[in-house]
């Protein structure tokens, strides 16, 4: 089990990465208060009428910060899991 940890890392990322961005139908479906609906269904909202690209790319920036700190934390998991793959023997 041991071994396995570094593995693990690389599922949570990556597994983690895919729920964050592609949770979009259900919730834009279900939740009818805009207050409560999640980033991604939030920024559709930008390209309605007139794309305001400042506004934008600020929204992108905090998207992308809880996705930069939880690889942050489990950095060194990743990059060994990586460099456990080319080692032969």
């Amino acid at each position: 089990m041991p071994l396995s940890g570094p593995v693990l890392a690389t599922a949570a990322i990556l597994k983690s990465l895919k729920m964050y961005n592609e949770q979009y139908l259900w919730p834009l479906i279900v939740v009818q208060d805009e207050a409560h609906r999640p980033i991604m269904v939030g920024l559709g909202y930008f390209f309605q009428l007139d794309v305001a690209w400042g506004e934008l790319m600020a929204y992108l920036t905090l998207i992308s910060v809880p996705v930069l700190v939880f690889y942050l934390i489990l950095q060194r998991a990743f990059i060994a899991s990586i460099a456990s793959t080319g080692v032969k023997g």
